[in-house]
């Protein structure tokens, strides 16, 4: 069973919501806020600063905490509870983690420490939103987190100017799975990560798709069957580039 998670809101949702996801996708996606606001802090009062990495609005907050009242419920009505807890490595997916499952399980269980997969992060490359911070940052402002072997100090991955496509993405979380199935003896999986995360991941298990709004999630039943040794899997299709704009982004609005 895959509890599959999508974040709260994040800066950079209003962002893509206020200028919309046309001229979101060609252009201001691709900075690191508007002179005004910024897809990366969350105080509204901020020196303006270049940084990857979108936080939670307050929205996005309330998102998180009203999931963690939804599972209250859930347990009371007998809800099997997560045996492991997976994250992406951007900060908008931990932080829904820790409002969600904080006081239910992190605090009470502190062997039941959530996990930061680099490969559960949102579509790589691009957009400054999910270019992830350094493990130093995320090792001091989520300390009850573990990290996957392997992990990196830095973003070797995220570059400015090709994205992965979805094909690739879901090459990548087929990564995931194979290594879910392999490695983990749990039934009860949670994983808290991305809208394109989910969506790679549904398209792997042949799931019909599903728009998982902001700090929502979507339970899934999935039966694997081992089939040999986990393969190297490669795609041919060539990394994307930022589209074309046919608006003109020049024009940089007082507020979001």
């Amino acid at each position: 069973m895959l509890f599959l998670a999508r974040h709260g809101e994040g800066y950079h949702n209003t962002a893509e919501a206020y200028y919309g996801t046309p001229l979101w996708n060609c252009y201001w996606s691709e900075q690191y806020g508007n002179g005004t606001t910024s897809w990366v802090l969350s105080s509204p009062n901020f020196t303006y600063r270049k940084g990857p990495d979108a936080l939670l609005t307050h929205k996005g907050i309330q998102q998180a905490l009203t999931a963690n009242a939804a599972w209250k419920l859930q347990l009371n009505a007998s809800i099997p509870l997560p045996q492991t807890f997976l994250s992406s490595p951007l900060s908008r997916a931990a932080s829904t983690l820790n409002l969600t499952w904080s006081d239910i399980v992190l605090e009470a269980l502190p062997f039941a420490k959530p996990t930061f997969i680099e490969s559960l992060r949102e579509s790589i490359g691009l957009h400054t939103c999910d270019q992830r911070r350094s493990k130093h940052y995320l090792h001091n402002h989520y300390p009850a987190f573990d990290f996957e072997p392997g992990f990196r100090e830095t973003d070797e991955l995220w570059g400015p100017v090709y994205q992965e496509t979805s094909a690739q993405q879901t090459v990548r979380l087929r990564g995931v799975l194979d290594s879910i199935w392999e490695n983990d003896a749990g039934t009860y999986i949670s994983i808290t990560a991305h809208g394109g995360t989910v969506a790679a991941i549904l398209a792997n298990i042949g799931h019909r798709e599903w728009s998982l709004q902001t700090g929502g999630m979507v339970p899934v039943v999935v039966k694997g069957t081992y089939k040999g040794p986990t393969r190297t899997r490669t795609t041919s299709l060539t990394s994307a580039t930022a589209p074309s704009c046919t608006a003109n982004p020049s024009i940089i609005p007082t507020g979001i």
